[in-house]
């Protein structure tokens, strides 16, 4: 009966990392297809936004 418990439990993970890699392959190859831009850093700290202001320009 253990021995059971244990095969179905290695499949269900083998099945969880064998879905997992594709979902992983697909977000690889649309990263990959992103063109890139010319521009400049102009900040090179990060910061949370907590609110939205239109109102205000950001920079």
């Amino acid at each position: 009966m253990e021995s059971i418990i244990g095969g179905l439990f290695g499949l269900v993970m083998a099945s969880i990392i064998i879905w997992n890699s594709f979902v992983q392959w697909g977000n690889v190859s649309r990263l990959n297809s992103w063109k890139a831009i010319d521009g400049k850093i102009i900040e090179r700290r990060t910061f949370r936004v907590t609110h939205c202001d239109l109102s205000k320009p950001v920079f």
